[in-house]
């Protein structure tokens, strides 16, 4: 599996003769979806003042719980960045800490997922999640990240927000915002 994964990052990863505004492109998309996703999940608490509670706590349990689980792995799974390996070529600062998997596309698809999951915030939770398939694009292009660093958070993610979807937050919610 971990040949594949390198293959299909050198496949991904920024060839020598990319032009910049590629490059440029990908370095936006590496680091502000995080920012976009987190401003979009607000705005939906306006949107729906009698829901906002459920879903302040909705995305924030989803938050906590896959963070949580993506650095136990980080911490007891250590997995060298592509640039620790010399594979391919590096085209933005990074700390050469573990990889998997990638905390970035964690916090954006952890935003995402519980807005999804709830019907009437289900386009912003689908913009968000389109986010994040740009983000491991750019990330791997990069090449801070292989593709099984996002298949990694994806998959972390998405367990946590169906966990967190079956818990009944409701009941922790006060009356005066349920009615």
């Amino acid at each position: 599996m971990e040949a594949f994964n390198q293959k299909l990052f050198l496949w991904i990863n920024a060839s020598a003769d990319a032009p910049l505004w590629l490059i440029d492109s990908a370095r936006f998309l590496a680091e502000w979806p995080l920012i976009i996703a987190a401003l979009l999940a607000l705005l939906t608490l306006p949107m729906h003042p009698k829901h906002a509670p459920l879903i302040m706590l909705r995305v924030g349990c989803t938050l906590v719980l896959a963070l949580t689980v993506a650095y136990l792995f980080r911490y007891n799974m250590e997995h060298a960045r592509p640039f620790v390996m010399g594979l391919g070529r590096t085209l933005t600062e990074h700390a050469a800490t573990s990889s998997f998997p990638s905390i970035h596309m964690t916090l954006v698809l952890a935003t995402g997922f519980p807005l999804f999951f709830m019907a009437i915030t289900r386009a912003t939770g689908a913009m968000i999640l389109f986010m994040s398939a740009l983000v491991a694009w750019a990330r791997i292009y990069l090449g801070v990240h292989f593709p099984f660093d996002m298949l990694g958070a994806l998959v972390v993610s998405l367990l946590s927000a169906l966990i967190v979807q079956r818990l009944p937050l409701e009941k922790l919610i006060p009356a005066r915002f349920s009615s």
